[in-house]
């Protein structure tokens, strides 16, 4: 018998039952049902996952997970199971539905069979389609089209509620897929495909456009620049937008009674983002990184901060230290050249 959680159910009944009403609200086209669905199997396979640990610690076994739930979920080939659920959810033309597909996909990244189930059915390749707008079937009206391409976008934007409300959601959606992303970076089975130039461009464009993004791309890009991969970033400018974006973000702390919640993300974003640089300097990847733009990081981040900040601070100090080294390293003039170049006073010398 399979295991059993509080209520008695075996887990491959529980999983079973889920799928019958998952194809009932797949069959309806009801997205409300399917949230709901899945919040309910989410919150069942994590109350399996707590007493298995429970019931571990009282016997005094080991701590492993029980993710038995998850794996009947996962079915079998040609068993039932939530696979073709995801499918339907992932490939609707309603970009609702292709968000919760998303969420119900990652909710298996942390199991192996769920990642290759997820491989097999290129969840890659379909996260970025998170942020398209629903597909309708109709064409507008060329007088439409022409007068949207006349008039500003920003202004648009000011007068239609409903434009701002898109865009709002267009940043969460961006922000949930980055998030996945990032994930996925960490998983080899994922890597290779992360690097298609469709998924790394839209990794740069959703860091310069959506700031909530920015600590889960540098993050990805940062897992990424194993050598192996580094030369498919570099195809992809993956360096460039690295580089641009170190110039324009502001590493200082804000003053007092402003968030910190912006910063600290910026900070740690700035540390993979320099991480990520230091590497392509040091497999002999010339980019055009100023060393001006260094030093001031290392200005602003070396003045003493809270001890709140000391962890994140510290790793970016680290971290433009590494990148300051290849740079200087690899430089064509030499190390003492490139740095008495970059001083702002020469030293004289007594000789």
């Amino acid at each position: 018998m399979g295991a059993q959680g509080s209520s008695g159910v075996p887990a491959e009944r529980e999983a079973n039952e889920l799928a019958e009403k998952l194809d009932k609200a797949c069959n309806d086209n009801d997205l409300e049902s399917f949230k709901k669905l899945w919040e309910v199997s989410n919150f069942h396979r994590l109350r399996r996952r707590d007493e298995h640990l429970a019931r571990s610690a009282v016997a005094g076994q080991g701590g492993a997970n029980d993710f038995g739930m998850d794996l009947q979920l996962l079915g079998r080939e040609g068993n039932s199971g939530v696979v073709r659920h995801i499918k339907y959810a992932l490939r609707h033309m309603s970009a609702d539905w292709r968000e919760e597909g998303i969420r119900a996909a990652a909710s298996f990244l942390h199991l192996e069979e769920g990642r290759k189930m997820l491989a097999k059915i290129d969840f890659t390749a379909a996260i970025p389609l998170i942020t398209m707008e629903d597909d309708h079937g109709g064409d507008r009206g060329e007088d439409e089209e022409d007068e949207e391409e006349e008039e500003p976008v920003a202004r648009r934007k000011a007068r239609d509620p409903k434009e701002l409300e898109q865009a709002r959601k267009h940043a969460e959606r961006t922000k949930l897929a980055a998030d996945v992303l990032y994930e996925m970076s960490g998983h080899k089975l994922f890597a290779d495909k992360m690097c298609d130039i469709a998924i790394l461009n839209f990794l740069g464009v959703s860091l310069n456009q959506v700031p909530e993004c920015a600590e889960s791309v540098t993050g990805a890009f940062d897992r990424l620049s194993g050598q192996q991969h580094l030369f498919r970033l570099s195809e992809a400018s993956v360096g460039d937008v690295l580089e641009s974006y170190i110039k324009t973000v502001h590493c200082g702390r804000p003053p007092a009674g402003y968030s910190m919640v912006n910063w600290k993300r910026d900070v740690r974003a700035l540390g993979n983002c320099a991480s990520t640089l230091g590497t392509f300097f040091k497999h002999g990847y010339h980019l055009q990184v100023e060393t001006e733009t260094v030093i001031k990081v290392f200005d602003t981040v070396g003045v003493p901060q809270v001890a709140e900040d000391a962890a994140d601070n510290l790793r970016l100090l680290a971290e433009i230290a590494r990148l300051f080294y290849w740079m200087c390293r690899m430089s064509e003039t030499g190390i003492t050249d490139r740095l008495y170049e970059e001083a702002q006073y020469r030293v004289a010398d007594p000789n």
